[in-house]
């Protein structure tokens, strides 16, 4: 703007000048043209200069941008010539005379003389730099869409001149790339990296394509040149492209086949397998839930498991991404497929059942086993059809898994009644195991022990009161097992043979109690004696004896008696 200011007073001048003179109206308008104009067109070639600076560094900022860095990978280099670039601008920062007047002309000359001498070293250091950092390219493609983006933009002409030059460089380091993924994929040909979640082949296929789509991107974008691919460097790096290409395609290909002729075999086998088995799992998880099913196999009880082939799951999944990919599956594929949310739905169904199974058959112990054994045997023959009749390919497998749902929600609540009256009975054998046959009776005022016939009566009270006590409490325990025979067996005769060996597992547990009940109260007694002082004596002293109130044997009597 302010050039052309500067440049339109002189035009103004010389159209007006015209004007009159074609008029012939005036005689000859002139007048001295150096005063009119000398500092006007010095400083309008001033602001040319000061333009052409800016443009300058416009054109070196362009050229050494990140693009460049980018591709070159020396960006170091790259920033100590863009500190040289800075430094161009300096001695115009720090001019100490006026560079609009006229009179520091030469001085400003000398300026511009250093400055584009400076652009000319710049140039060429760049053209070295560029030579070089062209011979060790990091991507064919971003150094193309790099020399691309300078046709388009403003750039030193002697450094674009120069990249447009570099096309075989790019050639050269495209087939080198081809080279790097050629070698990539014949290391893992044999044993494909593929990423979490993929299934095997739908895998290969996939790495095998990112190596081939990596070059495939930088072709497309050769493309968009046409000159690129048909010089004699072109021909050859397009040829090297393509028998790479071919050697990848020829991979998926053979693949794929293999998994064609394999799968609806494969699938048929699998979807006519029972939907439960019984024994060690494959992932030796009997409910596939974590549960291991220890206490079962101890008592002879089968051991069962969702007999979901792992190779129905990969099918289905290399399924979804085949045709994601791009290939035809079978008709009998694609179904299954389509089915996988009713499949894993049936799945979690099986699991959830089994576990409730497995969770009901943990909470017992080895005589609620024996107990609950035809109820257990009746919950098997509900489960017998999961592993006898019924398959994948069956449309009972819901009313399935509702029918050994409700057989296990009853036989739960049968577990949780006798297991409610097992603790009930539990509780009262416990009461009779912890009985104080010896509670000490409180002291008197003073904290006075109570003397030997009081502590013996109060003692003698209390034993008989808990004996009482638990006396009611032990003839309720054969109501509780007859209540439990109802459960089992539906009978109330207290004397079913099938509750043979519970019975005997109570009797040994109430002889057990009493026992320890006896042992625990002896030893508590044997200590007192010991360590506290239980009753007193009346002493008198009659020389040269001391005679003692109840007497020796006396006590040894009552003592023995209270054992007993």
């Amino acid at each position: 703007e302010a050039i052309t200011t500067l440049r339109t007073w002189k035009n103004s001048y010389l159209d007006v000048r015209a004007k009159i003179e074609a008029s012939g109206r005036d005689a000859r308008w002139e007048f001295d043209r150096r005063r009119l104009f000398e500092k006007t067109d010095y400083m309008s070639s001033i602001c040319q200069d000061l333009f052409n600076i800016a443009q300058v560094m416009e054109e070196f900022y362009n050229i050494f941008g990140p693009e460049l860095k980018a591709v070159t990978g020396e960006p170091e280099r790259i920033e100590e010539v863009l500190q040289r670039v800075d430094g161009l601008i300096e001695p115009f920062e720090q001019v100490k005379f006026d560079i609009w007047n006229i009179k520091n002309q030469t001085q400003w000359r000398q300026v511009m003389n250093w400055f584009n001498q400076e652009v000319l070293l710049i140039e060429s250091e760049a053209k070295h730099f560029i030579d070089d950092s062209f011979k060790t390219l990091r991507s064919a493609e971003g150094a193309f869409d790099m020399i691309l983006n300078f046709r388009h933009i403003r750039s030193r002409e002697a450094i674009n001149s120069q990249m447009m030059k570099k096309f075989n460089e790019i050639l050269t380091q495209f087939m080198k790339e081809v080279d790097l993924m050629d070698a990539m994929f014949k290391e893992g040909i044999n044993n494909p990296p593929i990423y979490k979640n993929q299934p095997p082949v739908a895998g290969a296929i996939a790495w095998s394509r990112s190596l081939f789509h990596r070059n495939k991107r930088t072709v497309l974008r050769f493309k968009t040149l046409e000159e690129m691919l048909q010089g004699e460097l072109g021909v050859v790096a397009k040829e090297h492209y393509l028998n790479t290409a071919r050697q990848m395609k020829a991979f998926e290909d053979k693949l794929y086949e293999n998994w064609l002729q394999n799968v609806e075999n494969t699938l048929n086998t699998h979807l006519k397998k029972p939907i439960l088995a019984i024994g060690i799992s494959p992932s030796h998880d009997l409910d596939s839930e974590g549960h291991d099913g220890g206490d079962q196999a101890q008592t002879g009880t089968p051991q069962y498991y969702v007999n979901f082939s792992p190779e129905l799951t990969e099918i289905i999944t290399e399924t979804k991404y085949l045709e994601q990919l791009g290939f035809m599956v079978p008709e009998l594929a694609r179904n299954v497929a389509l089915q996988e949310e009713k499949f894993s739905r049936y799945v979690d169904g099986l699991k959830r059942m089994l576990q409730r199974y497995y969770d009901a058959l943990g909470l017992l112990n080895a005589a609620e086993m024996q107990l609950l054994d035809d109820h257990i045997k009746d919950l098997q023959r509900v489960l017998r059809a999961g592993y006898k009749r019924l398959n994948w390919n069956s449309l009972g497998i819901p009313d399935f898994i509702g029918r050994c749902s409700h057989a296990i929600g009853k036989f739960e609540s049968l577990v949780n009644q006798i297991q409610k009256n097992a603790d009930d009975i539990n509780s009262r054998l416990n009461m009779i195991e912890n009985a104080d046959m010896f509670k000490m009776p409180p002291a008197l005022t003073g904290g006075l022990p109570r003397d030997a016939k009081d502590y013996f009566e109060y003692i003698e009270i209390h034993r008989l009161k808990t004996i009482e006590t638990l006396s009611q409490k032990y003839r309720a325990i054969g109501p509780l097992l007859t209540k439990m025979e109802g459960l089992v067996v539906n009978t109330n005769t207290g004397k079913s043979t099938k509750l043979k060996s519970y019975y005997s597992y109570w009797e040994k547990r109430a002889f057990d109690a009493m026992n320890k009940m006896v042992l625990n109260n002896l030893t508590n007694f044997n200590n007192q004696l010991q360590t506290r002082m239980l009753f007193s004596v009346d002493a008198m002293l009659s020389p040269p004896d001391i005679i003692v109130n109840p007497p020796y044997n006396e006590l040894f009597k009552h003592l023995m008696q209270s054992v007993r």
